[in-house]
């Protein structure tokens, strides 16, 4: 953590894309709320960002002051989740939320001027809403409407809410196929999303027609799809500048780089197979320097459940499916290089799985006791090697 403040959160100069992110927040500062987000920005993250902005007087570190309350709030989320809704002996929370917190500080863009910690922590406390409506005996409703609220918050933020809407939907199907609740509160929640959103985001659907977001690309005749794209051709884990970008386009054709992810899809469904068993792999990999054996462990006791009768306990399943659903989404995606920040929420979902789903005893155990503090430790010391080199 020490390494992440001095080496990330205590840069005083915007990185990347950082720029753009603080160039459109000063922009949202200085003119009408209607006037910025009818010219494209990420309107709730803005807000927000102008809340934390009137105690931190810096509009960078105010940014980046708010990812961190962010990762604080999913950290509590998390923290509170387990002590309300599992029975608990007291060295097992004393074991427990060390390893959260360690698993959330190691997160590094929560330390940046990105908007992915804020959106992380909307798609986190939705979820959280929703085991919430089921696990509580009181306020059930409210909970589960609540979670469409936080939802339309989400997005607000970045549209890539899209890639985590199957995963919602496959959650609130589950729960009306099990008499959880109706379909038509389920319609309610829609309802509720979709007047939100066009709350949130009216200016752009006017003047547009379209959702305002932040959007990063540097020119209006080139995309970040077809800067993607490239670098999956290019096989490189360099992204290409964009004077590289228009150098191909004059040489090969406009036509010769996708301008949006759909038409990559459609028109190079080959490249996009291929990558997509490429970044379906490496995409689990940074688990494992994250979690380590911790990783496999979560998977395991999911569907080997030891302290639960039935063989699959409803709360870790969920985690999985999420996953998976949103990792095989997100795999279609033309990326060459995988930015381990949109996987951000994960490791924490599966610390929480495993230890919702595991007792006492199995830390006792021995042989698996030594293994995990083993595990823990050895993570402890690489990660401490490895950022206090950079």
């Amino acid at each position: 953590m020490f390494f992440r403040f001095k080496n990330v959160y205590l840069i005083s100069s915007p990185i990347d894309d950082e720029i753009k992110i603080l160039s459109d927040f000063h922009s949202f500062k200085a003119n009408t709320y209607y006037d910025s987000v009818s010219k494209g920005s990420s309107p709730i993250f803005n807000v927000f960002g102008l809340m934390v902005n009137a105690f931190v007087s810096n509009g960078l570190m105010a940014i980046k002051t708010l990812n961190l309350l962010s990762l604080f709030g999913i950290f509590v989320t998390w923290a509170y989740f387990q002590i309300k809704f599992k029975v608990y002996n007291k060295n097992l929370i004393y074991l427990y939320l060390p390893v959260l917190f360690y698993i959330c500080v190691y997160q590094r863009h929560f330390y940046t001027a990105y908007t992915d910690g804020l959106f992380t922590f909307f798609i986190s406390f939705s979820l959280f809403l929703i085991l919430c409506s089921v696990l509580s005996n009181r306020y059930k409703k409210l909970l589960f409407l609540s979670s469409f609220v936080f939802l339309a918050f989400a997005l607000g933020v970045r549209e890539i809410l899209a890639l985590y809407s199957i995963g919602f939907l496959t959650i609130y199907f589950y729960l009306i196929w099990k008499n959880e609740f109706s379909g038509m509160y389920f319609l309610y929640g829609v309802c509720l999303f979709i007047i939100i959103s066009i709350f949130i985001h009216y200016p752009s659907l006017i003047d547009k027609g379209t959702l305002s977001f932040h959007t990063k690309a540097a020119f209006e005749d080139m995309s970040w799809t077809q800067r993607n794209f490239l670098q999956i051709l290019n096989k490189s884990h360099i992204m290409p500048s964009w004077e590289k970008v228009r150098a191909y386009l004059n040489i090969n054709g406009v036509s010769s780089l996708p301008y949006s992810d759909l038409e990559a899809l459609t028109n190079y469904p080959d490249i996009i197979l291929i990558n997509w068993f490429r970044q379906t792999f490496l995409s689990i990999l940074p688990f494992f320097r994250q979690l380590g054996l911790m990783f496999p462990l979560a998977v395991f006791v999911i569907f080997f459940n030891s302290n639960n009768a039935k063989k699959y306990s409803f709360v870790p399943s969920i985690f999985l499916l999420f996953f998976l659903i949103f990792s095989f989404q997100f795999a279609f995606l033309p990326l060459y290089r995988i930015e381990f920040r949109w996987f951000s929420l994960f490791p924490i979902l599966f610390v929480v799985s495993l230890f919702y789903s595991l007792d006492m005893t199995f830390f006792k155990n021995k042989y698996y006791g030594y293994l995990f503090f083993t595990n823990l430790i050895v993570l402890s010391i690489f990660n401490f090697l490895l950022y206090g080199l950079w």
